[in-house]
């Protein structure tokens, strides 16, 4: 069998590894013919070595005879490994919320008796594992700690650090692996070690060595291109930088004792990334905006040519640029380990009805059974530990029968457009629609479902309190359906702002600098030009009124969705409608003059123009409550 490139790698770092007799031989002993099923939790802090060790691990399993099956905590999908004599090894496994749950209810139904699972993290084991008998019986803990001083030794020899700087690294380092490998990447670089004493702030005085040593400023961009996102590939660092080949400067971070591998590409160690993202954010804010929106574009055009299953990794790609905004941010997280979703249990159909009667009445729950028992999957259950404290129901209508969408009231004729998510109950056990952590937490699992649904044309969501809750979804970018729905309805077409654009949306929204508050007079002098500017972008994006964006295009199309939005209001309101037929005709779709306008209205000019006033005066209103100006 011809060597691939990635066994020398491997076989590389297999030959750089140092130290943990004690782990290795625990673990032998887990693994060995005829040993009992078993957990194994590798913990430490940040840069002790728990991936390394994992890495070892598995190699020492294969040896053994094992399959080995490695997964990632922020990548989880479970393979097939059913099988007989499984490893499974599971690096950044704190990412998955809440664990306890995930190997009772996900893996040990499928794993054999003599499978071994190891999960690497930053914490210990939950109390559970130190507290159940059951989990006590199978669990074992390994607590990584700093290299000794012999294996530290050991670890700087094979890095190339000359015998007589041994002395002060290990002083600096007090034996930390990371902190080892990054002084052995600023010796090789810079002939030296860095003129300062060991503090707690050892690694960020060693990474700014490093970053002060590196060959150009190329290569330094390099290493900040592969901090913004969660890995890097050759051409990626060419997109993020702006070159048509970035094979060398690829091969450079290969090289760097910080950078680790994944399937899909190389990734810097978390403290790394964290520490060069954040420096170059207020260092050089331009910079950092350029690689990031390089990266956007190079995502956006792997997912227009990609399959599903490259779609899907490029979406994950994607929402990781915005991991840190605070819109967003909690929508591609998890919200906190208390709370979980997951299908209804068996015979729980009943007290999940009976939430819903409490809430919106019978009529509402027995709507919500009929989609159950047509479509089970259209279930998710919020529950805290054991308990149900929320629910949603969200069935596809693309297999929904004539009868279901008959039986339903808030399903629309045109909803029959392509793949269409009904979100048609969503709520809390104890509070309904009102504001809370489970209904926060609700809200995470819909955009999922949304970013996660292959070819989803709309979004719908049903809503008790519209008005309470027009503002979030205007931001959303989800806007109201002004007729045909017995309650409030809010929509969003996938098609026309597609999953990549729709998160793109919320991160220029949040980062947008607040917009200067203007004069009672001043707004609606700004109003009636955005109405004159309506059909032209390149105006429109210029009007005091438009969100900051990336893009002009992107400024001019979410100020035409507000004030779309705002005259919808107008349409659903019958006090308002004469007002929103004068300001469509006018301004909206706008006829060859007002004079034509007024003919299509079949009204005197003299009235036409005072709907027309009226009609101004009404989506100005609406305006300055939607744009927080009131």
């Amino acid at each position: 069998m011809r060597a691939k490139l990635g066994d020398r790698l491997a076989a590389a770092r297999r030959r750089a590894f140092v130290g943990r007799e004690a782990e290795l031989a625990l673990f032998r002993s887990l693994v060995t013919p005829g040993s009992p099923g078993s957990v194994v939790f590798v913990h430490g802090p940040g840069g002790v070595g728990k991936s390394t060790l994992l890495r070892q691990f598995g190699w020492l399993a294969e040896e053994l005879g094992r399959r080995v099956v490695r997964l990632d905590g922020r990548e989880l999908e479970l393979p097939d490994v059913d099988d007989d004599h499984v490893v499974l090894i599971v690096d950044n496994a704190e990412l998955i919320v809440p664990v306890e749950r995930w190997l009772r209810d996900e893996l040990f139904p499928v794993l054999a008796e003599d499978a071994v699972v190891v999960l690497g993290g930053r914490e210990p084991p939950p109390v559970v594992f130190r507290t159940d008998p059951g989990w006590l019986s199978m669990v074992r803990s390994i607590r990584l700690a700093n290299l000794d001083r012999s294996h530290g030794v050991e670890l700087l020899r094979m890095r190339g650090v000359p015998d007589t700087l041994h002395g002060r690294a290990l002083a600096f380092t007090h034996g930390h692996p990371l902190a080892l490998a990054l002084l052995a990447d600023v010796s090789a670089q810079s002939d030296g070690l860095p003129e300062t004493t060991a503090t707690p702030e050892v690694l960020r005085v060693l990474l700014h060595s490093l970053i002060g040593t590196v060959p150009t400023p190329e290569h330094r961009a390099a290493l900040e291109a592969s901090a913004q996102v969660l890995v890097t590939t050759e051409p990626l660092l060419a997109a993020m930088l702006g070159l048509r080949n970035a094979r060398e400067l690829f091969d450079w971070l290969r090289g760097l004792s910080i950078m680790d591998y994944a399937p899909r590409g190389l990734f810097p160690h978390d403290f790394v990334r964290e520490t060069l993202a954040t420096e170059l954010r207020w260092r050089n804010p331009e910079a950092y905006q350029r690689i990031r929106g390089r990266a956007r574009a190079y995502y956006q055009q792997q997912f227009a040519d990609a399959d599903a299953a490259t779609q899907r990794a490029s979406l994950l790609d994607f929402a990781f640029l915005y991991r840190e905004n605070p819109i967003l941010g909690p929508f591609l997280a998890d919200v906190g380990p208390e709370l979980s979703s997951g299908p209804p249990r068996p015979g729980e159909w009943p007290s999940l009805a009976a939430i819903i009667a409490e809430h919106e009445g019978d009529a509402s729950a027995a709507v919500a059974s009929r989609w159950y028992a047509s479509q089970p999957s259209s279930v998710t259950v919020i529950r805290d530990a054991d308990a149900a404290v929320g629910l949603i129901v969200a069935p596809a209508l693309d297999a929904a029968s004539e009868a279901d969408l008959r039986a339903d009231p808030a399903v629309l004729p045109r909803m029959r457009e392509g793949k269409v998510l009904l979100v048609r109950h969503w709520m809390s056990a104890d509070g309904h629609q009102r504001v809370s952590a489970v209904v926060t937490y609700i809200t995470v699992v819909l955009i999922r479902l949304y970013l996660a649904t292959p070819e989803l044309a709309r979004s719908y969501v049903t809503c008790a309190d519209p008005d309470f809750w027009a503002s979030a979804f205007r931001y959303t970018d989800f806007h109201p359906v002004p007729e045909g729905a017995e309650f409030g309805m809010f929509a969003h077409d996938w098609r026309e702002v597609p999953p990549m654009a729709w998160m793109a949306l919320m991160a220029d929204r949040e980062l947008a600098p607040e917009t200067t508050a203007l004069s009672e007079g001043e707004f609606a002098a700004a109003v009636k030009q955005a109405l004159r500017d309506f059909t032209r972008a390149d105006r429109l994006a210029e009007s005091p009124l438009a969100f900051p964006g990336k893009t002009p295009r992107e400024r001019a199309r979410v100020l035409a969705d507000t004030i779309r939005a705002a005259a919808a209001k107008m349409e659903a309101a019958p006090k308002d409608r004469r007002g929103f037929r004068a300001v469509h005709h006018t301004y909206l779709v706008p006829a060859e003059s007002q004079a034509r306008a007024a003919e299509l209205l079949d009204l005197p000019t003299s009235t036409y123009r005072r709907h027309l006033t009226a009609g101004v005066t009404r989506l100005t209103e609406l305006l300055r409550a939607e744009l927080g100006q009131d």
